[in-house]
């Protein structure tokens, strides 16, 4: 736990300063996938390699929480922002609220290496889905008929956004 809390603290800013400029989409698919193949590996590692997982695990983390918030705080409305982020934040804090009821369930349930493995194949899942919306909001397609403000969203002005670029910042 020392190297989880320790690396996790001095990764955090220097991590996001080098990728902060990427695509925080794809920042945060890849910080799930560390997450989630983290805790999954670190049940499965013999011992000197259970430190290598967690030091994944902390650089998921380093990944998923500031991009995360700062998705959020791209999409939602200037007036609304604060209501936004009170939610997403209520959304993330509630799997720390569920999480051991859960966990504890599917400890009972599955036994414990049986359990990560749900655990890493929902990290990688998250991921891909990540990716797979990654993939086709860059292709652009747009059905005939379909809402010009819709396509746009779907189609990259809104990944411009989640860059950390916003329309007022171009006028």
């Amino acid at each position: 736990m020392v190297l989880y809390g320790a690396s996790t603290a001095i990764l955090q800013y220097p991590v996001v300063r080098i990728v902060g400029r990427r695509d925080h989409m794809l920042l945060m698919a890849l910080g799930s996938l560390c997450i989630g193949l983290g805790l999954g590996g670190s049940a499965f590692a013999p011992w000197p390699w259970t430190l290598a997982f967690v030091a994944l695990i902390s650089f998921g983390i380093v990944l998923f929480i500031p991009f995360s918030s700062t998705i959020v705080s791209h999409l939602a409305p200037a007036a609304l922002r604060g209501r936004y982020m009170g939610v997403w934040t209520l959304v993330y804090m509630g799997g720390y609220a569920i999480g051991p009821l859960f966990g504890g369930w599917a400890l009972d349930a599955l036994g414990g290496r049986g359990a990560f493995l749900v655990i890493a194949g929902a990290g990688v899942l998250g991921a891909a889905l990540f990716a797979l919306l990654l993939a086709r909001g860059e292709s652009g397609d747009r059905g005939a008929g379909e809402d010009p403000a819709a396509a746009n969203v779907r189609g990259g002005e809104l990944r411009g956004e989640l860059r950390g670029e916003r329309p007022e910042q171009a006028l």
